[in-house]
């Protein structure tokens, strides 16, 4: 065995249009030596679901961004107009795909280590 197998790993870009499996690249990188932590991002990583639910076992510690719903849905249209989409195809990408995955992801996430607001409210 290649003594870099156990530290390899996968990734998806962002952009990648189409079912997320099609993009996944097996040679997205390898840990370098000596690294003890290791910091993963996504909406999914507490998911209670199938295919899902067995993720929060492997973490040490958990953390969950709080924010109200239109904060993130401008967040993530913006995330959609930084990868060159039209405002239309943002919102509605945001609309009809992000937050309704957001909204069952927020009603089956198991209970983080930590919880924090990720989010300023205005000074109104």
């Amino acid at each position: 065995m290649d003594k870099d197998e156990g530290r390899r790993f996968k990734s998806r870009p962002r952009n990648h249009e189409g079912p997320a499996i099609t993009a996944i690249r097996l040679d997205g990188g390898t840990v370098p030596e000596g690294v003890s932590i290791l910091l993963f991002e996504g909406s999914y990583l507490l998911f209670d679901e199938d295919g899902w639910t067995d993720l929060a076992d492997r973490w040490d510690a958990s953390l969950w961004l709080d924010v109200p719903e239109d904060v993130l849905a401008h967040r993530l249209t913006q995330r959609w107009l930084d990868q060159g989409m039209t405002q239309q195809d943002a919102v509605a990408r945001a609309q009809g795909n992000d937050i309704p995955n957001a909204r069952r992801v927020l009603k089956r996430a198991k209970t983080a280590t930590r919880s924090l607001r990720n989010w300023q409210a205005s000074s109104e």
